[in-house]
């Protein structure tokens, strides 16, 4: 069985660990489907990392030659390097076409999740604090520097893969619809894909990251503060995740996301994929 391959290029913050680890428990579906695909982990250390990281990675192996469901949303951009005044994701196109090149992947399928800004950039500034120098979300996120639009994403993969069928759907609508994101993606019937049981993952509650605040007043916060600060004030019933938008920056930032949404649905070069509906 031959299928186009796909290329899965995320974004972060947008379901992108529970599709992976799905895709990795449901390898063996997969296979009798004929796709192939490599676990996360394992993928970025031996393609992600030494093609396109800077820094000694050491070498890439030698493409597999039946993988063709590729699915790592750092190769757009490290989680740390999404947000430029040139817009989102502002390497995505060389760091895409290197991958692609390697691979063989002329006009592979090609799949991003998108997501409310006013989710996305708290969630972003999070994910950063586990790997980066700590810094403020007010230096993290600009208004007046950052670029945000999701609809030029899309053009820029557009221009980079331009006879590609690209599918573009939202964060917001994939809890509970997982299994038909899936299906939908590989034409496997949803009731074949596993899932890993539930497991709790700590989150920075609003609590914590004001705390991380506080203490860079007094000193440099280092990686164990962040964990210590997450392991003591986690986002749960009695404290709030971490929220630091004012009611009218929320109030522009849908907006924009609003208008991001008419203009992906009305295009007519991808298709927007509308989870949940019937």
């Amino acid at each position: 069985m031959t299928h186009i391959p796909i290329l899965w290029l995320g974004a972060h913050k947008t379901g992108t660990t529970t599709l992976q680890s799905a895709l990795e428990l449901s390898r063996p579906v997969l296979r009798k489907h004929g796709y192939h695909y490599m676990p996360l982990d394992r993928f970025r250390r031996r393609y992600t990392r030494p093609l396109i990281y800077s820094g000694d990675y050491g070498e890439p192996h030698e493409p597999m030659p039946k993988l063709n469901l590729y699915f790592d949303e750092n190769i757009p951009d490290l989680v740390q390097s999404v947000l430029s005044a040139q817009g989102l994701y502002p390497d995505l196109e060389s760091r895409s076409r290197i991958m692609a090149d390697y691979f063989g992947l002329d006009a592979p399928r090609i799949f991003f999740g998108i997501r409310s800004f006013t989710g996305f950039l708290p969630s972003l500034f999070c994910e950063t604090l586990k790997s980066t120098p700590y810094q403020p979300f007010s230096r993290f996120y600009r208004p007046d520097r950052h670029r945000l639009a999701w609809d030029e994403v899309i053009d820029r993969i557009r221009r980079t893969f331009p006879d590609s069928p690209i599918g573009v759907y939202r964060a917001e609508d994939l809890r509970g619809n997982e299994r038909q994101l899936l299906s939908h993606v590989t034409g496997i019937p949803p009731e074949a894909f596993s899932f890993p049981e539930q497991s709790r993952r700590e989150g920075f509650s609003h609590k914590a990251v004001r705390s991380l605040y506080a203490l860079s007043q007094t000193r440099q916060v280092t990686f164990n503060d962040v964990f210590a600060a997450v392991r003591e004030y986690p986002k749960g019933e009695k404290w709030k995740g971490f929220d630091p938008l004012s009611d009218e920056e929320k109030q522009r930032l849908d907006e924009l996301y609003q208008r991001d949404l008419d203009r992906l649905r009305a295009r007519s070069d991808i298709e927007f994929i509308e989870l949940g509906a019937r």
